[in-house]
Order: C-alpha cells, then sequence, then structure tokens
C-alpha cells in the first residue's frame, strides 16, 4: 500500500520505514503496539504520541 499511495512523492522500503519507525519509538515520538494474531505473525501497529504530535506541528 505504501508504494501506491506515495510512490510518485518518496521512494523507500520496508527496511527503511521500519528503521525510522525503530528511530521514532527510541526519541518517544510514536509508540508500538503488538497485536497478538492467531496462525499469522504478530502486528505492530505504530501510534503517534503526543510528543510526536508536537514536533510534526513544528516540523
Amino acid at each position: 500500500m505504501f508504494e501506491t499511495v506515495f510512490k510518485h512523492f518518496y521512494k523507500t522500503s520496508y527496511g527503511m520505514i521500519y528503521l525510522t519507525l525503530r528511530r521514532l519509538s527510541n526519541e518517544g515520538l510514536v509508540e508500538k503496539e503488538v497485536v497478538i494474531q492467531e496462525g499469522k505473525p504478530n502486528k505492530n501497529v505504530y501510534h503517534i504520541t503526543e510528543k510526536g504530535k508536537k514536533a510534526f506541528a513544528e516540523y
């Protein structure tokens, strides 16, 4: 989906996305929620924090 929606604006890879999400999480800008799924790998859902919203607004 990412490639479809943003392909005209930004070129990236899944590896780069997860590296960036890890960095944002380490900085407290997003939080990761692990969703347990039966018969499938667990899903990581990321939520922006208040600190992240503030940083985004200042950007």
